[in-house]
């Protein structure tokens, strides 16, 4: 599925009401108090961007299918013996693992961030 990113660029005054138990922690701008409003002001808009956002879950699926297809070829051999063919499917296992691992990992860290 392909997703679209609209990024949309401008300024505005913007009018923030935050509630504060003590006088010198609301003085103090680092701190936050407890949100209460925010009022925005002369939105003006510059300009607009829209991306196609790449997806890769893609990717993903045609992982798991490559990892499927490599134990169905050695579950067609179960009965028959090994070969060469299963032997070097039972070997590429990991590898697809770990490509599946990296890609779920890149995406869990995009999505946090």
């Amino acid at each position: 599925m392909t997703k679209y990113k609209r990024i949309i660029n401008g300024e505005c005054h913007f009018t923030m009401i935050e509630l504060f138990d003590d006088v010198e922690k609301a003085a103090n701008n680092s701190n936050n108090g407890e949100f209460v409003e925010c009022k925005i002001d002369n939105l003006r808009i510059d300009f607009t961007k829209v991306k196609r956002r790449r997806m890769k879950s893609n990717s993903r699926v045609r992982l798991y299918d490559k990892l499927e297809k490599e134990f169905k070829l050695i579950l067609k051999h179960r009965e028959t013996g090994q070969c060469i063919r299963t032997l070097n499917a039972f070997k590429r296992i990991p590898k697809h693992w770990n490509r599946i691992i990296k890609v779920e990992n890149a995406e869990a860290k995009r999505t946090n961030a």
